[in-house]
């Protein structure tokens, strides 16, 4: 007995080390998963400013041509997985009279992405919506398209799938019990690898979680921490995305984990250490 209390201590001091090395390890592993799967989105949300402003110029759309406009914007669907929809409104009305989808005019006067298109005279990601064409959950980016004169004439609006998230993540195993999650501007769920435990499409996450995520990230868009919300569960890692330096974020990305998957990760060393000496 006394021979192997040296030996425990020594194991005790080494695993302390190493511990310390493997939480590091899965920190960083996990901010890089965080930071890829966010750089995905970004991609993606610049990809759609590009569609938004060339189709802002076409002719077609700045006359109303209804028609061709429709043609386009299914065209360009078909060649988008990741897109709901893709609508024109006329800023007269409010009304769409061009759509990628089979549609009968409808107003989205009320809908938030064309109040912020046209208060911002600028590129905008709105928040999470359900279509009311398509029915699908999305997340819209919306763009002014004005005439000669600088008045806003319509509104041109891409609708991007949230259930297609899971494509964007990158080809790394979470830790067990570990899922995404991405919020809108509001906090509501856009997008959740496991739906469970208030994490559902839709649903806005508990005030208690919001303001954590808030207060953490608040001075820093990429963040990496732990913050038990209960229910077994800590946040993790959350990143902030951003149209513009200084704007405040528009969707929130990060990883909730299990409260053990940490001590699980710092006591695996010492367990086996434990066992051979015993």
């Amino acid at each position: 007995m006394f021979m192997v209390l040296p030996v425990l201590l020594l194991l005790i001091y080494i695993d302390n080390i190493n511990s310390n090395k493997a939480e590091e390890t899965f920190r960083h592993d996990i901010g890089e998963l965080v930071s890829k799967f966010a750089n995905s989105l970004m991609l993606n949300t610049y990809s759609i400013k590009q569609v938004l402003v060339s189709l802002a110029a076409f002719p077609p759309v700045k006359t109303f041509d209804a028609e061709t406009c429709s043609s386009l914007f299914a065209e360009i669907l078909k060649q988008n997985g990741l897109y709901a929809t893709i609508v024109a409104a006329s800023t007269f009305d409010g009304k769409i009279f061009a759509s990628s989808v089979p549609f009968t005019p409808y107003d989205v006067s009320d809908r938030q992405y064309y109040k912020d298109a046209i208060k911002s005279r600028n590129f905008t990601a709105g928040e999470y919506l359900v279509g009311r064409a398509t029915k699908l959950s999305s997340i819209t980016y919306s763009y002014p398209v004005m005439d000669e004169t600088g008045e806003i004439k319509s509104v041109l609006a891409i609708a991007l799938r949230t259930d297609q998230f899971g494509s964007m993540l990158p080809a790394a195993k979470l830790p067990d019990g570990a899922f995404i999650v991405v919020l809108d501007r509001n906090f509501t769920c856009l997008y959740s690898s496991d739906e469970r435990d208030g994490f559902v499409p839709g649903k806005r996450v508990e005030k208690t979680v919001s303001d954590t995520i808030q207060a953490m990230t608040a001075n820093s868009s990429n963040v990496i921490f732990e913050s038990f919300i209960g229910n077994g569960l800590k946040i993790l890692c959350f990143e902030q995305l951003h149209l513009k330096e200084n704007n405040a974020p528009y969707i929130y990305a990060g990883v909730i984990t299990p409260h053990s998957e940490l001590t699980k990760v710092q006591s695996y060393e010492f367990r086996r250490n434990i066992l051979i000496v015993t």
